[in-house]
């Protein structure tokens, strides 16, 4: 107790940097408004906690072995801006309050080893430069990334997927990921729908067994909690490099599979929106699958539109 009492007065005057930060059981790191903490080796928690009204900046990796690292009233930001490739890790969800900055040119990897866990950020994620990596594990966000783009977004560059609650007659909800480049996709659920988990990822590639004509070289893995109730709109984004051979982008249509490219339901087609890169809208959706964007070749041939 008598050292979180002395942290508290050191944090009310101003920035403090320390070498690496060891919450062990019991134990708290208070930082009030106004004031930053620098763990400059990182951060490993062992059953301790943070309450956050300021600023904590790592440098080093997060290692978190404890249910609720963050306290729920925490307003801060936990700013990752190593000089090198940092990792979040630890057998336990963080469960992160107030935001989450990803300020690191090299990186910041959810951990792609077997000592990892899937991440909650219950506030949000900011980006200003680098890319937040999920490798296996999940992500689930509770609101709007702030300024993700062009090398800045989650990296869904494995089986790890992006979760938000999308409600019924929702407004836009957007997902700010990609794989090799920033790919991000919006959900909108009508009237129609019922409010669900969906999970989403990217893949630098069309289905399996699509045609390498007509196509965007991109697919959008997108899975839902629970099973049916869905009535979707989706408006995946794709760079011109990426159309493959003949594309149309002025006749596009949104299309879903599920038996990995044999089959497929079509949207309506239309002209894409933008000027590189391009959006395309796709409604109404009633599952969810494997979409991608093909154009009005793919779409005449296969006949089974919405």
């Amino acid at each position: 107790m008598k050292k979180t009492l002395l942290l508290l007065s050191l944090l009310s005057l101003a920035a403090f940097g320390f070498s690496q930060i060891t919450l062990e059981s019991g134990s708290q790191l208070i930082v009030s408004s106004g004031s930053t903490v620098i763990a400059n080796d990182g951060i490993v928690s062992n059953d301790g906690t943070i309450d956050n009204s300021g600023t904590v900046e790592i440098k080093g990796n997060l290692e978190n072995n404890t249910s609720g690292l963050m306290t729920t009233t925490s307003t801060g930001t936990v700013k990752f801006n190593g000089s090198a490739a940092q990792e979040i890790t630890g057998d336990t969800d963080a469960a992160f309050y107030g935001t989450v900055e990803i300020d690191n040119a090299n990186g910041v990897s959810i951990t792609n080893t077997a000592t990892g866990a899937d991440q909650t950020i219950n506030g949000t994620l900011a980006f200003t430069n680098g890319l937040l990596k999920l490798n296996t594990f999940n992500l689930t966000l509770t609101a709007d990334a702030t300024t993700p783009g062009t090398g800045k977004y989650v990296q869904t560059n494995s089986t790890g997927s992006v979760k938000r609650n999308v409600a019924a007659d929702s407004s836009a909800v957007v997902y700010p990921v990609g794989n090799s480049a920033y790919n991000p996709v919006t959900l909108h659920n009508g009237t129609a729908g019922t409010a669900d988990d969906y999970s989403v990822r990217v893949s630098d590639a069309e289905p399996a067994g699509a045609s390498t004509d007509h196509f965007v070289d991109r697919s959008w893995i997108i899975s839902e909690g629970t099973a049916g109730g869905s009535s979707l709109t989706v408006i995946p984004q794709w760079n011109s490099g990426e159309e493959l051979l003949n594309f149309d982008r002025t006749n596009g249509s949104i299309g879903l599979t599920t038996d990995g490219g044999t089959t497929y339901t079509w949207s309506e087609t239309g002209a894409a929106s933008g000027a590189d890169p391009y959006t395309l809208a796709g409604s109404t959706f009633t599952g969810t699958g494997t979409f991608t964007v093909g154009d009005y070749f793919n779409a005449g041939k296969r006949l089974n539109l919405n």
